[in-house]
């Protein structure tokens, strides 16, 4: 018999888009229900908010698990204990039809913060709320007006962040939300949904990629970096060529490339 979960996973698997989508939907959000006023269709916010989570979180898990040095962590992990590896999945791993990263990300719940915390602590083995709380004083929201204001609290933060996945369960489960929502509220709310997509970002690709420039300053940076050293290299191969052609008869047909331009060795 075919596994069950396996079917399910590839379902989803083929449903999936890519990496960015869940963010990009996430930011769409704050133009999408900007002029809509009525409380129950704002009542989707939370809901969708979540979905963006799990399932841009859970291909940040897949990454994490298809990254060999962070393999010896799984063992650990309480989630993974219903995980049931047979011949159907192993067939499809050695295939290259799913990861193991793929598979094993649909175990790991995105139900609260808690979970959140969780997961990425027990796959980076680390303690993610902490070094969230270390990040999150360099973070701002973005208001209505042109100010920007500063995240002052970190634990304020995070029970905000909470209590999204709350009001997503009342809503899913209960269907007795007493609270009214407004454009001011589900604005904010998206707000800070997208500064802790960014902040678990950040803390993942460092552990994922830790030399790795996160900042567009730092990339920016490193990209001069990089053409200086090629350009030096180059500096350098030039200067052998004219040495070793400095007695002889250039040739004819040989040249190379700088700065855009064939340059013949007669040129140098």
């Amino acid at each position: 018999m075919k596994n069950k979960k396996l079917s399910e996973i590839m379902a989803s698997l083929n449903r999936s888009q890519a990496e960015y989508v869940p963010k990009e939907k996430l930011r769409s959000m704050l133009h999408d229900f900007a002029n809509i006023s009525n409380s129950d269709l704002l009542e989707y916010v939370p809901v969708k908010i979540v979905a963006c989570f799990e399932e841009y979180f859970r291909q940040l898990y897949k990454k994490i698990i298809d990254d060999t040095k962070f393999r010896v962590n799984l063992k650990n992990i309480r989630t993974l204990k219903d995980a049931k590896i047979d011949f159907d999945v192993i067939e499809a791993i050695q295939a290259n039809t799913i990861s193991l990263g793929d598979f094993l990300s649909y175990y790991f719940p995105c139900n609260s913060i808690e979970h959140i915390n969780e997961n990425f602590s027990e796959l980076l083995g680390v303690n993610f709320l902490d070094e969230m709380r270390n990040k999150i004083y360099d973070k701002k929201i973005q208001n209505e007006s042109p100010s920007e204001e500063k995240i002052s609290d970190a634990n304020d933060f995070i029970k905000i962040i909470k209590s999204i996945f709350d009001m997503r369960h009342i809503i899913c489960h209960e269907a007795a939300f007493h609270e009214p929502f407004d454009n001011k509220s589900v604005s904010q709310m998206i707000q800070y949904a997208i500064v802790f997509t960014e902040l678990v970002d950040e803390i993942v690709y460092v552990h994922l990629y830790p030399n790795s420039p996160l900042t567009q300053t730092d990339m920016n940076i490193s990209a001069v970096k990089s053409f200086e050293e090629v350009d030096q290299e180059l500096n350098r191969i030039i200067e052998l060529i004219k040495t070793h052609f400095k007695d002889t008869e250039s040739p004819q047909n040989f040249g190379i490339w700088k700065n855009g331009r064939s340059i013949e060795i007669a040129e140098l």
